[in-house]
């Protein structure tokens, strides 16, 4: 039998199975659009070079590392120095 459902009909619809699997589902697509705001982050760091006022521009790694400390701790931005730093990490 052929399917007539078109391509954003069938991710919806699997997307819409993986949130009725339970909690767990959610919290793992909680951490995959965390661990992408994080890599997106980390890339605009490297690509634009911002770093704090007086540091050198981090590479990826050291950019990733950043801002998941600043997604985990609030309390690490404190000390930020740099607007377009302090931009991207929010």
């Amino acid at each position: 039998m052929k399917s007539n459902a078109s391509v954003a009909e069938r991710l919806r619809y699997e997307f819409d199975k993986s949130m009725a699997a339970g909690p767990i589902a959610l919290i793992g697509w909680l951490a995959v659009i965390s661990l992408a705001m994080i890599s997106f982050a980390g890339l605009v760091l490297t690509v634009t070079r911002f770093a704090q006022d007086g540091a050198e521009p981090l590479g990826f790694v050291e950019a990733f590392w950043e801002s998941l400390m600043r997604t985990l701790d609030s309390g690490t931005m404190g000390g930020d120095t740099g607007w377009g730093f302090r931009l991207v990490m929010l």
